[in-house]
């Protein structure tokens, strides 16, 4: 009898134990793949391309990753953007990802790129830039993103992002991925536009990314 109830005691004791287990070991997958896909997401969250074969390798690393975590899902749902896997397949990834957690700019921008040239594209681009507008990491994707739709975006999300544009040109380390956003469609319009009440400083960024594009053309 007095075995009898030990077991369930026992039992009872240890699920506290054995459901802290099971989540860590979730965790530590996940943490393990983000650590093989490595440097993929770091650079995808800065805007930095990289070789299809990274994206491919990142992509196997990351297939298995907890539908809880939030990064790892972002990071899936970005490589598999890049891959060029069609919008309809990514978008489950990132509305889970915005249900989970809807303050995540990040989730937000990658949201906006699987819309097309639509006001809802808009409105999760606007999103993105109001929440954390001060991320260093997301400045050029979001300038970027704005420059691509520029001619769509409504006055307000101009505003936005004309202010997401200023501050890689404030923020003097930031000041060489300026050509990410000059290199995308309208970028050029989205710059001039941006800086239409500071002349002064637009003459300077069109000598300092003169500059930069002697400094990295190739030498004949």
């Amino acid at each position: 009898m007095r075995l009898a109830w030990r077991v369930p005691l026992i039992a009872l004791l240890a699920a506290p134990a054995l459901a802290l287990g099971w989540f860590g070991h979730q965790h530590l997958s996940d943490g393990l793949a983000l650590d093989a896909a490595i440097p993929v997401p770091n650079y995808l969250i800065s805007g930095r391309p990289m070789p299809p074969q990274a994206y491919q390798l990142a992509a196997r690393s990351l297939a298995g990753i907890d539908r809880r975590d939030t990064d790892g899902r972002l990071a899936l749902a970005q490589v598999q953007l890049r891959l060029g896997t069609p919008s309809s397949d990514v978008k489950p990834l990132l509305e889970n990802a915005i249900l989970a957690s809807p303050a995540n700019a990040r989730a937000w921008l990658l949201f906006s790129e699987t819309l097309g040239q639509t006001e809802e594209a808009q409105s999760a681009l606007a999103n993105a830039l109001l929440l954390a507008p001060y991320d260093y990491y997301l400045a050029v994707p979001r300038a970027v993103d704005a420059a691509i739709q520029w001619d769509h975006l409504d006055d307000a999300t101009r505003q936005l992002a004309g202010r997401q544009i200023e501050r890689l040109w404030d923020v003097d380390i930031l000041r060489p991925q300026l050509r990410f956003v000059l290199a995308a469609p309208n970028g050029a319009l989205a710059v001039t536009q941006s800086f239409a009440a500071r002349p002064d400083d637009l003459r300077e960024l069109n000598r300092f990314v003169s500059k930069e594009r002697r400094m990295t053309a190739p030498t004949p």
